[in-house]
């Protein structure tokens, strides 16, 4: 079976004349190759460069899922569906995080699934699955930074930005916090979190100005194709406004302390 994903060239009306243009030439091109090779029974593929960068981002149709019979018959489980889509709550661009923050606020039920094993290629097949987010343990797996990148990105790339990615941190160092929502996490998990001064460092290292003084990433986006963002929202605000700080309280006195935690801005 062949799937066919029809491309939209060009998106903005004042380029329809070069649009056009472009287009005649592709249907050009295919009928002198259908002419040539037809009769070698050739597949050709003619590719285009995108003479004019489009604005308006945009994803490709959802894959199949697979069928859940032939899932249940080789013990493969299929996901539950939960009360919400994250399909509803991706960004702009597969390099940002989702609105995971707002997805929670819904209150309603948001069904997930974790990598337990440092591995790409599990992660690619975890994608896939049709959760809505990804629990990716950094605290009790081993793991580099780099491995880390290369978890959140997999996750947000492979699902099409409908699983969440959702890191717990081995510690509460700005760098790791960095690193994560830096490489697109739509959450980060603080474990051994006891008091309220805890969490405001968290969250000054997880906030961009004036939210906190988290630093600038300048490799986080390919500028010009990665970072547009909704109308009126800028760049600084996307990455503080969509993922989410969840503190983990693991110690009586973190529970003395919970409602102060609870209390802290952002």
């Amino acid at each position: 079976m062949h799937y066919f994903h029809r491309v939209k060239l060009f998106r903005i009306r004042k380029y329809k004349a070069l649009g056009d243009i472009v287009q005649n030439l592709a249907n050009n091109i295919l009928l002198h190759t259908q002419s040539t090779f037809s009769k070698y029974h050739v597949p050709i593929l003619v590719l285009l460069p995108t003479l004019i960068p489009t604005i308006n981002m945009s994803y490709a149709p959802r894959p199949p899922r697979g069928s859940p019979y032939m899932a249940g018959a080789f013990g493969i489980p299929v996901p539950p569906k939960g009360d919400l889509n994250m399909e509803d709550y991706r960004a702009n661009s597969l390099n940002q995080p989702p609105r995971f923050r707002d997805a929670l606020k819904t209150g309603k039920v948001i069904i997930g699934t974790g990598i337990g094993i440092a591995s790409v290629p599990c992660a690619k097949v975890t994608a896939s699955l049709g959760y809505e987010w990804c629990f990716i343990d950094a605290e009790h797996t081993p793991m580099g930074p780099e491995m880390l990148v290369e978890l959140v990105k997999t996750i947000n790339y492979y699902s099409e930005g409908c699983m969440a990615p959702v890191v717990r941190l081995p510690t509460h160092g700005h760098e790791w916090i960095a690193w994560a929502l830096d490489a697109g996490a739509a959450g980060i998990i603080l474990p051994h979190t006891e008091t309220a001064e805890q969490a405001r460092k968290v969250v000054n290292a997880a906030r961009f100005a004036p939210y906190g003084d988290r630093s600038f990433p300048p490799f986080a986006q390919t500028y010009g194709y990665t970072d547009a963002t909704p109308e009126g929202i800028s760049l600084l605000d996307m990455w503080s406004n969509n993922a989410a700080i969840i503190m983990q309280i693991e110690s009586a006195e973190g529970a003395k302390n919970a409602e102060e935690i609870c209390a802290v801005p952002g």
